[in-house]
């Protein structure tokens, strides 16, 4: 796969990753495309399958690929060749995307989480890797992990609140407690990680490309908590006029 369509990949299937990306460089910008290229392909191992042995084979795939081999960089022609590549270059330990496979392991249950403790390592592992994977490429400074982590957090928070009602319609049971009080208490718990988060990273301007994806959080998660029954309802959306001009005034005064 070529980084063009690594850029394709993501324009297609993760518009508001993509969106935010063109405000890197070019060279940047390839290096975020294959990230989250590498990202939705293993979304979707866990979900190719009715069958989750099959998807868990696909899920074991990749974390057999990722270990730092030359054996397995030189012979294989998948996107995962690329990823060690550029994680070696920029000093990112493929921990990172082995704990993101690994939490995947919950997409092919029927059951909900075991604890808030759970769900939470769960929202930590696939959207604060990702952002962390994606901030690290972009030279943010090491320290600042816990601040695009809090991001992160309440960016997955949202994002997963809008999966509920179709991960709900195939079966599986996203939420521990549905109570609209449970519901709203987690919105807060979002709310509270992303405000901390913006607060401390307002000025780092150079991972921008990569936090901006997040722009319509606050917007989602002050929805759920004015009335939590938009989640199970499915009704938790964002205009597409308002997603745009938001974005926009976000992108061109470099507001978080």
């Amino acid at each position: 796969m070529t980084s063009n369509e690594h850029s394709e990949q993501v324009r297609c299937f993760d518009s508001d990753r993509y969106l935010a990306s063109l405000l890197a460089e070019p060279s940047d910008q390839k290096k975020l495309h294959l990230l989250y290229c590498a990202n939705l392909e293993i979304a979707k191992s866990a979900w190719t399958s009715p069958e989750p042995m099959i998807s868990e084979i696909r899920l074991q795939w990749w974390k057999d690929n990722l270990i730092k081999s030359s054996e397995y960089k030189e012979n294989s022609t998948h996107i995962v060749k690329d990823l060690v590549a550029l994680f070696e270059a920029n000093d990112i330990p493929l921990t990172l995307i082995n704990e993101m496979v690994d939490a995947r392991s919950w997409d092919l249950l029927s059951k909900p989480f075991k604890s808030q403790d759970d769900q939470i390592k769960y929202i930590d592992k696939t959207y604060g890797n990702l952002y962390w994977a994606g901030a690290l490429l972009l030279g943010v400074d090491r320290n600042m992990e816990s601040l695009v982590r809090k991001y992160a957090f309440g960016a997955g928070i949202a994002s997963f609140f809008g999966a509920v009602k179709r991960l709900e319609s195939l079966g599986k049971r996203p939420l521990i407690k549905s109570s609209n009080e449970s519901i709203k208490s987690l919105g807060k718990l979002g709310m509270k990680s992303f405000d901390e988060g913006v607060k401390g990273l307002r000025s780092q301007k150079k991972i921008f490309p990569v936090l901006l994806s997040a722009w319509t959080t606050k917007t989602l998660l002050k929805q759920v908590i004015k009335n939590p029954s938009v989640v199970k309802s499915g009704d938790l959306t964002v205009k597409n006029i308002t997603k745009k001009w938001g974005f926009l005034w976000r992108s061109t005064l470099g507001l978080l």
